[in-house]
């Protein structure tokens, strides 16, 4: 079982089993959950690369769009010189 504690503070933590025998004896053990946080960091960084390609291919669209434009604005004006 895993439990996060985001606010600093006194926190009591009680265990037992389920009938109330005493053995084995509970073992709680306090620290980080290193596999959380390495899920955790994995998930900014993915967030940050997908945004990122987000960007790029948005970019490529519209600049894609405006050459689109103007090929065929100069494809009209030339028609028209051409006429």
């Amino acid at each position: 079982m895993s439990i996060t504690v985001d606010d600093p503070g006194i926190y009591t933590f009680a265990c037992q089993y389920p009938d109330g025998s005493l053995r084995p004896e509970i073992v709680v053990a306090v620290g980080p959950n290193l596999m959380w946080e390495f899920f955790n960091i994995l998930a900014k960084a993915g967030g940050s690369i997908l945004s990122g390609i987000a960007v790029f291919n948005l970019s490529v669209l519209v600049c894609s769009i405006i050459l689109l434009i103007l090929f065929i604005k100069r494809a009209q004006a030339k028609k028209r010189i051409d006429a």
